[in-house]
């Protein structure tokens, strides 16, 4: 988690942790005592530094250092997720947001052991949090955690220019399938060659692999557009909805 924790600029960890932290602070506010224990100075290990301040998040955003829970006990996994937080800058938002300022249980209304576990940044975005209530139809013993992350976009959409894109509408049929198969199994020594070539770091041009894969959508493929009849388009790949976009690009 360290090292993962290291190379993102932000974490989310979301689920059931089967670990009670009561009220334990995630938190640490560092002082004269810590910075001997580690022989730091105000000027070396920038990011040590910064990961011992990261509580200045949560006070920048209004947000409570000290979490409620109704869950009043711990064990050992919680002492465990309490350290891994402390180790790597993350904070429990169970108790400090929105409609669940009090920590509510999560599990058979006695534990809290189900929690979303974030970078202290990212206390910004989130603008709902709720722990709802317990549904038999969703768990068998856990209630629903719900948020709701909100990011500005880089860039406006145009609703009007999504509604004049040109979308074809696909048919496959199924009648087909038959002869799909057969023309691929005709060319299987086609196939095992080419894939062969690409073992061997040679290479299979495009309009080799457009063949064998246009001569059996040729063969069994009919697809339907708005006011158009099957079979009245031009076949291209691109218009074939079993083919992947890696086929395609190929």
């Amino acid at each position: 988690m360290m090292q993962f924790s290291e190379n993102a600029s932000s974490t989310i960890l979301l689920g059931d942790f089967n670990a009670r932290t009561a009220t334990m602070p995630d938190f640490i506010v560092p002082d004269d005592t810590l910075f001997d224990i580690l022989d730091l100075t105000d000027n070396q290990d920038v990011d040590t530094l910064k990961n011992m301040y990261s509580y200045n998040f949560l006070l920048d955003y209004n947000i409570p250092l000290q979490r409620s829970s109704e869950d009043k006990k711990s064990n050992g996994f919680g002492s465990k997720l309490i350290d891994m937080c402390k180790r790597c800058s993350l904070y429990i938002a169970n108790g400090r947001l929105f409609d669940d300022t009090i920590g509510k249980t999560t599990c058979k209304n006695v534990s809290l052991i189900d929690y979303l576990i974030i970078s202290p940044d990212l206390f910004n975005y989130i603008t709902n949090f709720n722990v709802l209530d317990f549904d038999p139809m969703i768990s068998d013993v856990h209630n629903r955690i719900h948020f709701t992350l909100s990011f500005q976009t880089l860039k406006q959409v145009n609703p009007k220019n999504i509604n004049d894109l040109d979308h074809t509408k696909i048919k496959w049929n199924p009648v087909h399938a038959n002869q799909f198969q057969q023309v691929l199994s005709n060319r299987l020594g086609e196939i095992d060659s080419a894939l062969d070539d690409l073992d061997s770091n040679q290479n299979i041009t495009t309009e080799q692999d457009r063949d064998i894969t246009e001569s059996a959508v040729s063969a069994s493929t009919s697809w339907s557009e708005k006011e158009q009849k099957f079979n009245k388009i031009p076949f291209t790949l691109s218009h074939s909805r079993f083919l992947s976009s890696s086929c395609v690009s190929l």
